[in-house]
């Protein structure tokens, strides 16, 4: 198991190791922070932030979730296979395509995309959708913190797992 989380707020630990941001809106130390009585709160960002730049860089190293997460001594999950270091994003008429930068990528179980143990997880805000659809800011099933705006989609994926889903599940995609 991931290490160095606060025995007395584990409840409350993000579970996440690293976090991509404009470092000008979200610093990932205190986007992440958390204790006993709260869970961490993660900011939401433009795509024109996004757009502006193509490319979000991430210092490498810096897969340590809040600062304190430690990395389980074993060969399945190398130092560093959590560590993105850039989120790129292209842009056409009808859709976006996010390339996820990372430190060492194993396959330590054999999925069938060529890596196993990372899941990447995109929310998206839509300023176009109507009042009534679906928002929330908690996070996906098994994420512990929430967002400071609500979200109305959410892109989740996992070794043998792609999905879109709206805020409240549902599988679009």
């Amino acid at each position: 198991a991931i290490g160095g989380a606060n025995p007395d707020a584990v409840e409350n630990a993000p579970k996440a190791m690293d976090l991509v941001g404009p470092e000008t809106i979200v610093d990932q130390e205190d986007a992440l922070s958390y204790s006993t009585d709260a869970a961490p709160s993660i900011p939401l960002y433009s795509v024109a932030d996004l757009i502006a730049g193509d490319t979000i860089s991430d210092p490498e190293g810096d897969d340590n979730g809040p600062g304190t997460y430690t990395y389980p001594t074993n060969d399945q999950l190398p130092e560093g296979c959590f560590d993105v270091t850039g989120v790129e994003l292209q842009s056409t008429a009808d859709h976006w395509e996010f390339t996820n930068h990372m430190g060492t990528v194993p396959n330590s179980f054999g999925g069938d995309e060529g890596f196993s143990v990372q899941v990447f997880q995109l929310y998206i805000h839509d300023t176009n959708a109507p009042d009534d659809a679906p928002a929330t800011a908690e996070g996906r099933e098994g994420v512990t913190s929430t967002f400071q705006e609500e979200y109305h989609y959410r892109v989740h994926v996992m070794t043998g797992q792609r999905v879109v889903e709206d805020a409240e599940g549902n599988v679009l995609a």
